[in-house]
């Protein structure tokens, strides 16, 4: 089994991961190394991959935030097979002008004076993202929680930190399109989820959670050209014709060199139409087709995008904002669809939805 090593952000500790911890029971979280006098990021990721004991080659780390950044050194000196970034970056110029102005005000402070006043709390929380009272009362207990002398070095050693050369293994990322903290414009992120922000770890624990089960699996999302024999092979296996349109774009998930799921994009009249999801059997219910559809959604041009599918799935497209629609708001070709499936399929109930622009 794949070993799954998170940090938390910086200072606070792992009840940050409660929404992991119910998905990924085995988790481990390692404690904080108290930091020594003026040590660098690299240093201090040198001395908590030594905490890990025999890593073995089958393991994935990862973090939040600052936790993601010292992962990202810890990945250095034991054989990780990826790290997973969430809500975190690879070097510290990708702090906002809001981060870089608290990191710059709190770095000269006593540690004594670095956790905010109660009244400054909604503000905080507001700059981590926190939608909900739940998110806000996180967010008010890692404050609570959290370790000022900690902050105090972290704030420093991360305004200095700028590694330099190769990754050590493959990085996987994860961010919010809202980030308040570390700018998803500033991160090269593999999936990057509309609203969003730095806590995405609690608010989109759905999203975040396929994301790294993902990477234990060694599952990689890309876009491939929809004429390649694999493609049309992995389509035929599934029940599909296989025959897909030059224009059409298509998007697939893989395991080594095994498509395991598949979706495209087509554009037919001028409109823009989600067909064929497919996941193989065995690869379902492990949130592929969920990362699927965000990494879809960022193929989309403008206008309104259409599918037909079961009713069963109605919420799972919703998750990107496809809603029912009668048939008469459907163009005329995919009315006629919708009424050759249904007279195809009795008893089986299949909709229209539609995504607006």
């Amino acid at each position: 089994m794949t070993r799954l090593v998170l940090l938390p952000g910086l200072g606070t500790t792992e009840g940050l991961f409660a929404p992991q911890r119910r998905a990924f029971p085995a988790l481990e979280v390692p404690p904080w190394l108290e930091p020594e006098r003026a040590e660098t990021v690299p240093a201090y990721g040198r001395r908590m991959a030594a905490t890990l004991g025999p890593a073995g080659s089958d393991l994935v780390l990862g973090g939040v935030s600052f936790g993601g950044m010292v992962a990202l050194e810890m990945a250095r000196h034991v054989p990780a097979r990826a790290v997973v970034l969430i809500a975190s970056a690879t070097t510290g110029r990708a702090l906002t002008r809001v981060a870089h102005g608290l990191a710059r005000v709190g770095r000269p402070l006593p540690a004594r004076a670095l956790p905010p006043p109660r009244p400054l709390w909604p503000v905080v929380a507001w700059a981590f993202g926190a939608r909900t009272a739940e998110d806000r009362a996180l967010v008010y207990e890692l404050i609570r929680t959290s370790r000022p002398g900690f902050a105090k070095w972290g704030l420093g050693a991360l305004l200095d930190w700028d590694p330099g050369g190769q990754q050590p293994c493959p990085v996987r990322r994860i961010h919010g399109l809202e980030d308040r903290l570390i700018g998803a414009a500033r991160v090269p992120a593999d999936m990057v989820i509309p609203g969003a922000g730095h806590l995405i770890n609690v608010t989109h624990a759905a999203d975040v959670n396929a994301f790294i089960r993902a990477a234990l699996d060694g599952v990689s999302l890309r876009e491939s050209a929809p004429g390649l024999e694999p493609v049309r092979a992995f389509y035929l296996a599934s029940g599909h014709s296989g025959l897909l349109e030059p224009g059409d774009r298509v998007l697939i998930a893989e395991a080594g060199a095994e498509i395991v799921a598949a979706v495209r994009l087509c554009v037919e009249d001028r409109v823009q139409v989600l067909r064929t999801m497919r996941v193989r059997p065995g690869w379902q219910r492990r949130g592929i087709g969920r990362l699927l559809l965000r990494r879809f959604v960022t193929l989309l041009g403008a206008g309104d995008c259409f599918c037909i599918p079961y009713a069963h799935l109605d919420g799972f497209y919703g998750q990107i904002g496809f809603e029912a629609v009668p048939p008469d708001d459907l163009p005329p070709h995919l009315a006629r669809r919708l009424a050759q499936y249904r007279a195809e399929r009795p008893g089986v109930a299949v909709i229209a939805m539609r995504r607006k622009a």
